[in-house]
């Protein structure tokens, strides 16, 4: 909890405690610098301001419900503190979640209605610097009806809404929910790929459909709060509804789970006569890096014999083609030779946050096993 200078207050001096740091108040003045306090301009327009060492305070006049705040700095120590005052000189810290330091870039508030609220932005940097302030309400049920649904036309995509005005459709599907309030968005992906939810506020619903209206097919729909990642496939539209009865406002997030962009396999393979193995390589691209693991199987035949062996490691995955090769040994008497071979490699990877989802992709085909060149 972090207690505000108090203009009404006899001691000229104060020592105060905000986001871990202990900050020095004069009367009138803070850290040696002037204090200064700006009106806060209209919501969703960001307020850029030079920080002298000190404080910048901005006031704003409350809305019922929750809004989105967001804050850009090159202070790396810079905090924003929310205060609500009644105009006789007393401030109160929002409890629980009313300090909000640089290194989380936005926090969600609730405001009643009729309070001012004192958005106040702290450091200790002896150095000037910039800091952005960002103030949004939510926006409302536009796209409310199927026929109105939201077009998504990049990831990732974030909906903070209040769907306090959202109605039930006649026809809304009920496949999945039925009777709920929700809002439409639609997705049109340009490539196959995994398509991810979540939220950063509230606990709403889904549900994900394909086809036209009066004929949707279900895909997928359960809470947004267990992160669904579902396969996409490039040019089919997918239709999002987001349901929430309880609660009037919320944010969720649409984007792009983990996946592997690309397997490839290179359709020779090189003999070691002198053991027996065979090298083969291939590449492999994911949408963002991380360590897969790859899975080689090479079976061969060899009169009424067959030829088979495998082996497994770990690589790192890049955004751009990353090369690989290994060595495999057979695993019977019978050793591999030059001619045809079937190789099946399986990549298996996971993504971080916020959808920490997991792809394995198979890929088979058969390939030349020559002696080296």
């Amino acid at each position: 909890m972090c207690s505000a200078w108090d203009p009404g207050r006899p001691q000229d001096l104060e020592l105060v405690r905000c986001c871990g740091r202990h900050h020095r108040l004069e009367r009138g003045r803070l850290g040696g610098r002037r204090r200064e306090r700006e009106r806060l301009g209209r919501l969703g327009q960001p307020e850029q301001e030079v920080l002298e060492p000190g404080r910048l305070d901005h006031e704003e006049e409350a809305r019922h419900g929750y809004v989105k705040v967001s804050l850009s700095t090159s202070l790396g120590d810079a905090f924003l503190e929310v205060f609500s005052g009644d105009g006789s000189g007393t401030f109160d810290s929002l409890s629980g979640n009313g300090c909000m330091p640089a290194q989380q870039p936005q926090g969600f508030f609730y405001l009643q209605a009729g309070l001012t609220y004192y958005f106040q932005v702290g450091t200790q940097s002896v150095e000037p610097g910039q800091i952005d302030l960002t103030v949004t309400s939510p926006t409302p049920a536009v796209n409310d009806d199927f026929g109105q649904a939201t077009s998504i036309n990049s990831l990732p995509f974030r909906g903070f809404v209040d769907i306090s005005t959202a109605t039930i459709g006649a026809d809304d599907p009920t496949s999945c929910f039925n009777g709920i309030r929700s809002i439409w968005y639609q997705y049109t992906p340009t490539a196959d790929t995994k398509l991810g939810l979540t939220q950063t506020l509230g606990q709403p619903y889904y549900a994900i459909y394909t086809g036209k209206r009066g004929s949707l097919q279900l895909v997928s729909c359960g809470a947004v709060a267990y992160g669904p990642v579902i396969d996409v496939k490039r040019g089919t539209t997918y239709y999002i509804e987001i349901l929430d009865q309880q609660e009037d406002q919320f944010e969720f997030l649409v984007g792009e789970g983990f996946s592997f962009r690309t397997v490839k396999l290179k359709d020779e393979a090189t003999l070691q006569q002198s053991t027996g193995t065979v090298t083969v390589a291939g590449s492999f691209a994911c949408n963002q890096p991380t360590d897969a693991t790859v899975t080689v199987d090479v079976t061969q035949r060899r009169g009424a014999h067959t030829v088979h062996g495998s082996t497994s490691f770990s690589t790192p995955c890049a955004t751009t083609e990353s090369a690989w090769s290994t060595t495999v040994v057979a695993d019977s008497e019978q050793s591999f030779s030059t001619g045809s071979a079937t190789l099946s490699v399986t990549v298996y990877g996971g993504g971080g946050p916020p959808f920490f989802n997991t792809d394995t992709r198979t890929v088979s085909q058969t390939v030349q096993i020559t002696k080296p060149h």
